[in-house]
C-alpha cells in the first residue's frame, strides 16, 4: 500500500522544485518595489516600453530575448549565423535542418511606477532567471 503513494510524492516533489526556480527571479525583482525609478534606469536601461496609467503612475517594460537561453553556452551569433563548421554542403546551401536550429527564448518584465517610485512588477516568459 505505501509504494502507491511514492509515485505521486515524487511527482509532487519535481513540481514543486520547478515552481521553486521561478521564485528567485522574483525574489530578485522584489528587492527593486519601493527604490526610486531613476536607480532601475541606471542598472537596467532605458525600457522598450512606457505606458502612463494615470499622470502620477506609469508601467515600464524591459524584453530579454536570446537564442540559446541566458545559460546556454552558445552565443547568439552562432544562432544569427545558423551554421556549424561541420554542417554539410547541403545544410550550408539551403539551411540547416530544424533540430540544429536553436529555439528563442524570452523574458518580459514590467515595473509599475508611482510618484518615481517602483510599487510593484510582473514577469514572464520562458527565460526569467535570477542573475548570478
Amino acid at each position: 500500500m505505501k509504494k502507491r503513494f511514492v509515485l505521486p510524492l515524487l511527482c509532487l516533489i519535481a513540481a514543486c522544485s520547478a515552481l521553486g526556480s521561478g521564485s528567485s527571479y522574483s525574489e530578485q525583482l522584489q528587492e527593486w518595489v519601493g527604490r526610486p525609478e531613476y536607480q532601475l534606469y541606471q542598472e537596467w536601461g532605458y525600457p522598450v516600453q512606457s505606458f502612463y496609467v494615470t499622470p502620477y503612475e506609469k508601467v515600464v517594460t524591459y524584453v530579454r530575448t536570446s537564442g540559446y537561453g541566458r545559460n546556454n553556452p552558445y552565443s547568439n551569433q552562432l544562432y544569427y549565423q545558423g551554421m556549424d563548421p561541420e554542417d554539410s554542403w547541403w545544410d550550408k546551401l539551403f539551411g540547416p535542418p530544424a533540430e540544429k536550429q536553436p529555439r528563442n527564448y524570452y523574458c518580459k518584465t514590467s515595473f509599475t511606477v508611482r510618484n518615481n517610485v517602483i510599487v510593484n512588477f510582473n514577469f514572464n516568459g520562458d527565460d526569467c532567471t535570477a542573475n548570478n
